[in-house]
């Protein structure tokens, strides 16, 4: 548990110094497992969807 705790230390250390974001762990982002009957249910074609 020491070992994985020092990787994950180091790797987020890493991170910051290169400047690389990392995710904020309370913002979750759900994608529909079938788009296209989300949009049919909604009435959007599927260009409609990339404007929103």
């Amino acid at each position: 548990m020491a070992t994985t705790s020092a990787v994950r230390q180091a790797i987020v250390a890493a991170l910051k110094e290169a400047n690389i974001g990392l995710p904020d762990p309370d913002v979750r982002i759900l994608v529909p497992r079938h788009p296209q009957r989300w949009q049919a249910a909604f009435g959007l074609k599927d260009n409609d969807s990339a404007s929103s």
